[in-house]
């Protein structure tokens, strides 16, 4: 008898702390990213890019079933967001939580567009990228906006 109660107790005890893919993968975006290079096309068609930003990303893992919190320093500045993953698509729908906020990111600022496509490319770097966005600050268009992050803490 005693067994049996082990033996359904440790099954039940497994089941229960299982994680899903959702939670396990969310858990990879948890962190401080810092942003390392931002590359792009301006309306010319010339590449250009920015090496050595101070900006922040913070994805913080607080929600299992719908979107979580994060927040972007620049410079002294927090910008908040709520933040989902599409696994499948490979796509990150990231939306500040104050819409005005939008036109105060500075060109190397994440969030002129709510949803990037993301690449893993291991567990301490991450591009996030995206077809076209608006910089509110100087009124253009640029295209093919890359922005690499490597995780700094958790």
């Amino acid at each position: 008898m005693k067994h049996i109660i082990y033996i359904t107790i440790s099954i039940v005890s497994f089941l229960f702390s299982c994680k899903s893919d959702y939670e396990r993968a969310n858990e990879s975006f948890a962190g401080i990213w810092k942003l390392d290079r931002m590359e792009y096309l301006d309306t010319t068609g010339t590449i250009k890019s920015i090496n050595n930003s101070k900006i922040t990303l913070s994805f913080i893992n607080n929600n299992k079933f719908g979107p979580s919190l994060g927040y972007e320093i620049i410079d002294k500045d927090t910008l908040y967001f709520e933040y989902s993953i599409d696994y499948d698509g490979s796509n990150i729908d990231i939306m500040l939580l104050e819409q005005s906020d939008i036109k105060r990111l500075p060109l190397d600022g994440i969030g002129k567009v709510q949803v990037y496509h993301y690449s893993k490319i291991d567990k301490k770097n991450i591009e996030f990228y995206t077809e076209i966005e608006y910089n509110y600050l100087d009124s253009q268009k640029i295209f093919n906006t890359s922005y690499l992050y490597t995780k700094i803490g958790k």
